[in-house]
This record gives C-alpha cells, structure tokens and sequence, in this order.
C-alpha cells in the first residue's frame, strides 16, 4: 500500500494495516497542530486533508472504517456527516453487543 511509510509519527499495523498515530494524543484520537487553522486538530483529519490537498470542513467528521481511533491510514477514513458518523458507531458497538451476548 502506498501509505506505508517510515514515518516516525506513525507505526504501521501489519495485521490491520493501520497506521497508527505515535505523537500527540487528545482522549483516545491522535491529534496535531495545524498552523493554518491556528489550533489543534484530530491526526486523523489532517492527515486525509494532506493526502487528498483540500480541507474537510469542520462540519463533517472523519469516520474510521477500521474502528481504530488512532488510525491515519487514509484508505480507512471516509468523510462522512456527523450523524452518518454517529449512526455508525451506534451500529458497530450493538453488532459488539450481540456478538458477545452469542
């Protein structure tokens, strides 16, 4: 996969192919400085924002395909609505549910 890399802010998963954010942590996200928006902002969001070159608006939120929140990898990171990314996430942890109440 091109976004492999050796990166020292990054750590490369082989069993999930996450790239995992190494550096500055915010709760269970990664996070960076952004000097055009002059604050801090989710590794994640500005690492998609570096590979596609444009600016996610921040109405919209970053959904982790892969359910790692520390994940940079691009390929799992879809720009989605904040309630789709809600929606998700309420999907994913009652498919946990049921899974462990099998």
């Amino acid at each position: 996969m091109i976004y492999k890399t050796k990166n020292p802010k990054v750590r490369h998963d082989p069993r999930t192919d996450c790239l995992i954010w190494l550096q500055c942590q915010s709760g269970e996200y990664g996070s960076k400085w952004c000097p055009t928006r002059k604050r801090m902002i989710g590794a994640h969001r500005w690492m998609l924002e570096r590979v596609t070159d444009e600016q996610i608006p921040d109405d919209m939120a970053i959904d982790h395909l892969c359910r790692n929140k520390r994940c940079v990898n691009p390929a799992h990171l879809e720009v989605v609505s904040h309630r789709e990314n809600r929606n998700r996430a309420i999907a994913h942890i009652r498919a946990m549910e049921e899974q462990q109440a099998a």
